[in-house]
């Protein structure tokens, strides 16, 4: 396979969503959720970008993903400025969070 310096073009591009979207997954319905770091939450957008749903965290979200029964379960991985600071230390600095039933519960 050859690359071509014009293989691929952008048209028509928008500005979907406001925040600061790090990690992202889609759902069975096409939407799509982010973590968001320093709003500390994470937000299922539609496509076209309107926002379904919000879930505020007490943290940074760096990451998110879907799974558990149906998956509808969301897993977060969530830090702050203290776990970042942590990183060289022997420290725990990041923890998994799960959010199902309108509840969160923490994994690691």
């Amino acid at each position: 396979m050859t690359a071509k310096k014009d293989a691929v073009r952008m048209s028509g591009t928008r500005t979907l969503v406001t925040g600061t979207p790090d990690g992202i997954c889609a759902d069975e319905e096409n939407a799509v959720w982010y973590a968001d770091v320093p709003n500390r939450c994470c937000v299922r957008v539609a496509e076209g970008g309107k926002a379904l749903q919000t879930v505020e965290l007490d943290r940074g979200g760096f990451a998110c993903a879907l799974g558990g029964v149906g998956g509808r379960t969301l897993f977060v991985v969530v830090g702050g400025q203290p776990a970042i600071a942590a990183m060289s230390s022997s420290r725990l600095c990041a923890r998994v969070l799960r959010y199902t039933d309108f509840k969160w519960s923490l994994m690691v």
